[in-house]
């Protein structure tokens, strides 16, 4: 019960900001920054948003599954540093979107969580 309330307070929370675009502001969506980039992890599934040490506003990270439904959405902290890591070996076979904004920027990558004959792996996009 309390997960139900829980999610209807995101979403109409999510819903409402939905309509409270400023005017004249607009997200530029980038296929390459050099101040934020998303990586595969190197030993497991997963991504690595690498952050510039410059930028001047922190960064808001979205995964999101094939069917809309919110895996993690939050600023990056400065305790975090220039780099956060996201394990996604725990999800089920398909595609995420991973997503940070950042001063009407973003960039946006896609996961595609597979399993092989012997083992689970991933593709980014």
């Amino acid at each position: 019960m309390k997960n139900s309330i829980r999610l209807t307070a995101m979403f109409l929370l999510l819903g409402t900001g939905a309509f409270a675009n400023v005017p004249g502001r607009k997200i530029i969506p980038a296929t390459f920054s050099t101040e934020v980039a998303i990586k595969g992890l190197g030993s497991g599934i997963g991504v690595n948003i690498s952050v510039a040490e410059n930028l001047t506003t922190r960064p808001f990270v979205t995964i999101v599954d094939d069917r809309n439904n919110i895996i993690y959405n939050g600023l990056l902290s400065s305790e975090e540093g220039t780099n956060k890591s996201f394990n996604l070996s725990d999800l089920e076979s398909g595609d995420y979107a991973v997503s940070v904004v950042w001063n009407n920027h973003e960039v946006k990558k896609v996961v595609h969580i597979y399993q092989d004959e012997t083992q689970k792996k991933y593709v980014i996009n």
